[in-house]
């Protein structure tokens, strides 16, 4: 994948909205990592929070992401994808490796991701193959379940890292596998 083609593999908010069946009317596009999350503690388990600058490396060429929701100020639905390249398949697989295995012992860790506001999220341990990672994160409400979760699947291919993420009210689980299909199915042959 070249930088000609990195934002066909990023789905549009029609056909992301058509998968969890609402509108995606609010639309951000950017073209670095975020910040690696700072937590309250277990910093190993920071990329389940939000993949950053550190789990993508010195080696990375070429970043997209997008960001949809269903309302700006008060979201039913909200949508991460991001496009990660770099200059060969095995550099892309040695960068997912070596980010993601820190945080097979994450599963059930509640993080306190926001001084100010002090939400928290209970983090479920990914399911890792050699190429994907998926996993859940919970929102608590005074330290309870309330139903607002994230769901996440990181994925290598090619010379990319795919990531898929939807936060709602429910299991969104099954959208953003259907979305990680739709992305690695654009991927250029």
């Amino acid at each position: 994948m070249t930088g000609s083609n990195i934002d066909s593999v990023l789905l549009s908010a029609d056909t992301v909205g058509d998968i969890l069946g609402t509108n995606l009317p609010v639309q951000l596009k950017g073209k670095r990592p975020l910040p690696e999350a700072q937590l309250d503690q277990h910093q190993e388990c920071s990329t389940l929070i939000e993949p950053g600058t550190k789990f993508y490396g010195s080696d990375l060429n070429l970043f997209r992401i997008t960001l949809f929701k269903d309302d700006k100020d008060s979201p039913d639905y909200i949508v991460l994808q991001t496009v990660a390249t770099y200059p060969d398949a095995q550099t892309a697989q040695n960068v997912f490796t070596k980010g993601i295995q820190p945080t097979a012992g994450c599963n059930s860790v509640v993080q306190i991701t926001d001084i100010d506001s002090k939400p928290s999220w209970q983090l479920s341990a990914p399911k890792i193959t050699t190429d994907d990672a998926k996993w859940h994160q919970g929102q608590l409400y005074e330290g309870d379940p309330f139903g607002w979760n994230c769901y996440v699947d990181l994925h290598t291919a090619e010379n990319a890292i795919l990531k898929a993420q939807v936060c709602q009210m429910g299991n969104a689980g099954p959208s953003v596998s259907q979305m990680m299909d739709q992305m690695v199915g654009g991927l250029p042959s």
